[in-house]
């Protein structure tokens, strides 16, 4: 019997390698998974009086594999490719045992919005409500979740400190200024993460590229997402000129004040640009959409309704036909009758039936269009 299941086991494994579809998703969430290991060696990092804040920019790979293809993949992503997994090299020297906790929930979270993503797709399928599962509302209860490890286990881990690979670190409680200082952390980066992934999801090339199902007129709205991305990209550029040619000049190199070493708070004011640009476009994207989806299921509805006028006209007229026949056969009364009264009044029943769900299917058209109008 075990034998029997393992050849089954292996039988669906191997059908799933000769799948073509899943063997580009395989590749493609390794390759961005391998991605994302290695730009996560470059974090944009902010200093602050007291902590240091780095944002790790190859998140957004997993993450992005995790919306387009569920969770299996973005796991794929996150482990296997790596996309997850940078932060063992930055953080175990100086943590000890700290990225025991921290850095498994970065896969968590890929696997988390993965498996919201299959559920969401499902419930299209299904023309269900998806409201609930959009990928901002999916966030806030991991990072509650979130935040709740980091208060709790987070701070008792590093107890277990001195670690054999970092002797000199001290076992001690984390101090509550520092997990404040993580969770707010953790909860900026998270929707920032998700903010992006999201953005590079709804670019038409983007999602040719990964072969993903078009959106319903998303071609007429692309446009304004890109244009948006490249707003804030020259807004960035923009605010490093007009301040390094105004108070760095003679400090520090045009290179330095663009990219490689930004004071903190310019580099706070352009990304928070960029981002402001990137979410408004993807809002004002959306809602044109979901506009001229909604005015596309007016046509398509009024048009409905037409139609279901012109059959109420035609049933209409086929229904004469049997009555015309029943009252000649009884001014006539022809031999079987009674046959072909009942035959005919089957016939009516027939058309009646049609009417009847023509007038129901009416009925949903117009409770759609008074919802639709408001």
């Amino acid at each position: 019997m075990t034998n029997t299941k393992l050849s089954q086991e292996l039988n669906y494994l191997l059908g799933l390698i000769k799948d073509k579809e899943v063997r580009f998703k395989v590749t493609i969430s390794i390759i961005l998974g391998l991605a994302g290991f290695g730009l996560n060696f470059f974090p944009i990092n902010f200093y602050f009086e007291f902590h240091k804040a780095s944002y790790l920019f190859g998140l957004v790979f997993p993450m992005v594999v995790a919306l387009a293809w569920g969770w299996k993949y973005g796991l794929l992503s996150a482990t296997l490719g790596m996309g997850c997994q940078t932060m063992w090299f930055l953080w175990l020297g100086s943590s000890g045992y700290g990225p025991f906790v921290s850095v498994p929930l970065f896969t968590l979270w890929v696997v988390w919005h993965g498996w919201y993503s299959d559920q969401r797709r499902k419930k299209e399928v299904l023309n269900k409500e998806i409201r609930w599962f959009n990928p901002y509302l999916v966030e806030i209860p991991f990072r509650a979740f979130n935040t709740i490890i980091l208060y709790t286990v987070f701070r008792l881990i590093f107890l277990l400190n001195p670690a054999p690979w970092a002797p000199d670190l001290p076992s001690q409680i984390v101090p509550l200024s520092f997990v404040n200082f993580v969770v707010l952390k953790e909860i900026i980066n998270g929707f920032i993460t998700v903010l992006i992934a999201d953005v590079i999801l709804n670019l038409e090339i983007i999602r040719k590229m990964l072969k993903l199902e078009r959106k319903e007129l998303q071609k007429n709205t692309n446009y304004i997402i890109s244009f948006s991305i490249l707003l804030g990209i020259l807004l960035y550029i923009s605010e490093t000129f007009i301040v390094y040619s105004l108070e760095y000049k003679d400090q520090i190199s045009l290179l330095d004040f663009l990219v490689l070493d930004v004071p903190t708070a310019h580099l706070l004011v352009r990304l928070i640009t960029l981002l402001t640009c990137m979410g408004g476009g993807l809002l004002i994207s959306i809602f044109i959409r979901k506009q001229r989806e909604s005015e596309e299921a007016e046509r398509k509805a009024l048009s409905q309704i037409d139609k279901n006028i012109d059959q109420f006209s035609i049933l209409v007229d086929q229904i004469r036909n049997p009555l015309q026949i029943i009252l000649s056969s009884l001014e006539l009364e022809t031999e079987n009758l009674k046959d072909t009264i009942i035959t005919q009044l089957k016939t009516i029943e027939e058309i009646i039936i049609q009417l009847d769900e023509r007038t129901l299917e009416s009925k949903k058209l117009k409770d759609f269009l008074r919802k639709e109008m408001g």
